[in-house]
């Protein structure tokens, strides 16, 4: 088996938004088994509980998972960023789907990620696992979803804590 990471901290070269590198990695995923992604949830984090328009409000809604109105320059640069991420995304699993290759997404099991169309018209032939990362061994909770494609090998990791009187049921202290 051979490993390729593809990162975008790495530099310019590995950057999605790029269609040339988008192209080059939709041409590796012909001698992948399996292809796992982990799509920046930045703009599509539901943590932004400030008030629209305000530095730390909201970028999308359950209503609106592409994006909000009346965003500032800056956020709406975020959503733009997010949206590009998610089609290039998108684009990975669906030709995954199509050269039956086992590939996974991540990303935090609130996240505004899952509500949109492309995603919720993927899921239909997937299967999402929720997971908390404290049932590993980890002192926070960090609930998780992986969507899966062509593998149900996943499923074992779908654990998730009902933590009682604040403390975690996995090892009985309290989550970070």
């Amino acid at each position: 088996w051979t490993v390729i990471q593809w990162d975008i901290r790495f530099g310019p070269a590995y950057d999605l938004t790029k269609p040339a590198n988008l192209k080059v990695l939709l041409q590796l995923i012909s001698c992948a088994q399996w292809v796992h992604m982990g799509t920046p949830c930045t703009s599509f984090s539901t943590a932004r509980r400030g008030k629209l328009g305000s530095p730390g409000g909201p970028l999308r809604s359950k209503a609106s998972p592409m994006g909000l109105e009346g965003l500032s320059d800056i956020d709406a640069g975020k959503v733009v960023l997010g949206n590009v991420l998610l089609f290039a995304s998108a684009r990975i699993v669906r030709l995954c789907i199509k050269l039956r290759r086992a590939v996974s997404l991540e990303n935090p099991r609130r996240s505004r990620l899952w509500w949109t169309h492309c995603m919720l018209r993927l899921l239909q032939h997937g299967v999402k696992i929720n997971l908390d990362f404290c049932a590993y061994g980890m002192p926070w909770q960090k609930a998780t979803t992986f969507a899966v494609w062509n593998t149900e090998s996943l499923m074992p990791l779908a654990k998730q804590c009902k933590s009682c009187g604040g403390r975690c049921m996995f090892s009985e202290l309290k989550h970070r």
